[in-house]
């Protein structure tokens, strides 16, 4: 499980048997009802957080600082 600010990912790893079993399939289906319960969205679907693209003006350049 992967927790940063605003999402959370689940890995899943399995090992026996080979393949993906019944209790996998079990497991996924568990875990799209509890993120639905929650209001998940899809990546694409979410709310991005950024900072405003800014232009700094009057930041010296190296050849004034020589």
């Amino acid at each position: 499980m992967t927790v940063r600010i605003g999402s959370v990912d689940v890995h899943w790893t399995t090992h026996n048997p080979r393949g993906l079993s019944s209790k996998d399939i079990a497991m996924a289906q568990h875990c799209e009802e509890g993120a639905e319960l929650m209001g998940a969205v899809a990546e694409a679907q979410g709310k991005k957080c950024a900072l405003p693209s800014v232009t700094l003006l009057g930041t010296p350049s190296r050849e004034r600082e020589a």
